[in-house]
């Protein structure tokens, strides 16, 4: 009787497991019917209209050369952005990061994967509370900008000297 009631249990959570999946796949399709009711995009549409912003925006900071998408794991990323953020959001959030030129983002070229990465930090919030924060412990005025020049500055400061000793001290 025992081997039924295991047979029975596996067979439940099967069942269990294929209605969960056809579920989440009705709330998909609800969702994509809601958005056309509203007149919003397609998921297809919305990150179509991304990759030809992407390629817009890019294509100002860096002419003359396209930009070669990988384009199952970067429509992936768009996809998922166009479900909490809209449209009009992600494309300013490309427009300030293709706009920055930290050392690292241009070393990378501005490329989509870094963007993915760190959209948070191109967020309207990120214009209000200023730029990158300060390195935890700064309690400069004005505060550091990096940990390496808030380093430089503390090494300064215990020196006595109040100057950095080498240039390479503020190099960043």
């Amino acid at each position: 009787m025992a081997d039924t009631d295991g047979e029975f249990r596996k067979k439940l959570i099967g069942q269990y497991k294929k209605i969960k999946v056809d579920l989440a796949k009705v709330y998909e399709g609800m969702e994509e019917m809601q958005r056309l009711l509203e007149s919003n995009p397609t998921a297809a549409e919305g990150t179509k209209a991304l990759f030809k912003a992407w390629t817009d925006i890019w294509g100002k900071r860096y002419p003359g050369t396209p930009y070669l998408f990988e384009y199952a794991k970067h429509g992936a990323a768009f996809k998922r952005f166009l479900k909490t953020m809209t449209q009009a959001d992600i494309m300013e959030r490309m427009n300030r990061f293709v706009q920055k030129n930290d050392r690292f983002y241009v070393a990378s070229k501005h490329s989509v994967n870094v963007f993915i990465a760190t959209v948070n930090e191109h967020g309207p919030e990120a214009l209000e509370r200023g730029s990158i924060p300060a390195p935890i412990g700064c309690q400069h005025v004005p505060p550091c900008e990096t940990d390496q020049a808030h380093t430089s500055r503390r090494m300064s400061e215990m020196r006595g000297d109040g100057q950095p000793a080498r240039a390479s001290d503020t190099a960043f």
